[in-house]
């Protein structure tokens, strides 16, 4: 007996050839009742499906909003980084959640270096002002250091 050269896929319906169905030893005709472009278009899905659930459960979990939310406020902003303005497409890690550490309130979402940045100055204010007056300070000492130049 010859084995069919061809058979009908049972998800897409379409008469496909053998070779277009993964081996499967344990059915009649040695090949899977799905053929491979519908196995793995089934398999894309699932794995989408799982990974905006873990999306959205990371969010829930660690700020208490959801991946719509974040997906919002990202509209809102214009997909920019609420400091610096850059666009998220230009950022490598994209956009962040920045949130406060005492309250847990999400305040807004930022690029890695500036949500990085209110990191290393401990979200203090004290310490921003502190900061902004520094370089101002430098540039005041950079004016004078060009003026003795001339």
């Amino acid at each position: 007996m010859t084995a069919p050269a061809a058979k009908v896929c049972t998800h897409c319906g379409l008469l496909k050839p053998m070779s277009e169905f993964y081996r499967r030893e344990s059915s009649r005709d040695g090949r899977r009742g799905v053929c491979a472009v519908c196995t793995r278009r089934a398999a894309a899905i699932r794995h989408q499906v799982t990974r905006d659930a873990a999306r959205n459960r990371r969010y829930v979990t660690r700020y208490g909003i959801t991946a719509d939310d974040v997906d919002e406020l990202r509209a809102a902003q214009r997909y920019r980084c609420a400091l610096c303005g850059r666009h998220e497409d230009r950022l490598p890690l994209g956009l962040m959640v920045d949130h406060d550490h005492h309250s847990g309130t999400v305040r807004a979402l930022l690029c890695h270096s500036c949500n990085a940045g209110l990191g290393h100055f401990r979200e203090s204010t004290e310490t921003l002002h502190a900061a902004i007056a520094y370089l101002a300070r430098g540039d005041e000492l950079l004016a004078i250091t060009e003026t003795e130049k001339n």
